[in-house]
């Protein structure tokens, strides 16, 4: 009678055992047809959750609430395009969103031939709108600020573009440099050190 006993709670503890890690571990994420999560910027733990189980990704939230307080990511949700997997398991899931492991966006432009149409590309693939990336692209402060052509020689020297009048608020892209075939027709190698940024 005892061993029936203990065969009997073993076998309930396998098979607990077991649900929970199919439930963990197991291919239970479904991917959506676009295959595609979205994290908007200053989303909550909650909000993302919900939108989880409304897009039917996940199909309950206790697992999924268990794990991501094991791992902190209710206190650390990063915005961002997430791209689902079928055969994923929520530990996977979380994981990825935990790290931060966004899929890329590939941003082609063709066929434009104003900055309105640009700046309405660029929000249909990205999280602003319109109107900001037209703000942007008007923004002479922040395009605008260079150097005249400079002849660079063997020697080290130092060069300063004068940022004092400038709106430094929206740069997004704080140093590039330009060179042409034509101004360096045996190629060109050049090296920098010390980029700064000061008042």
């Amino acid at each position: 009678m005892k061993k029936k006993i203990i065969y009997t709670v073993l076998l309930v503890i396998l098979i607990v055992g077991g649900y929970i890690g199919w439930q963990v571990f197991g291919p239970t994420v479904a991917a959506r047809e676009n295959k595609y999560f979205y994290i908007k910027t200053g989303s909550t733990y909650d909000e993302v959750k919900t939108a989880l189980l409304e897009k039917h990704i996940i199909k309950g939230s206790f697992f999924f609430d268990r794990i991501a307080k094991q791992t902190k990511y209710n206190n650390n949700v990063k915005a961002g395009r997430y791209e689902i997997k079928s055969g994923m398991s929520i530990f996977s899931l979380v994981r990825m969103l935990r790290s931060g492991s966004q899929a890329p966006v590939k941003l082609v432009i063709n066929k434009l031939r104003t900055k309105e149409d640009l700046a309405q590309k660029i929000a249909a693939n990205f999280e602003c709108d319109s109107l900001s990336v037209i703000d942007f692209l008007n923004n002479k402060d922040s395009l605008e600020k260079s150097s005249p052509p400079l002849k660079l020689t063997a020697e080290w020297q130092p060069y300063t573009i004068d940022l004092s009048d400038a709106d430094t608020n929206s740069v997004i892209g704080a140093f590039s440099w330009v060179a042409t075939a034509k101004g360096n027709p045996n190629g060109l190698t050049f090296y920098l050190e010390g980029i700064c940024f000061t008042k």
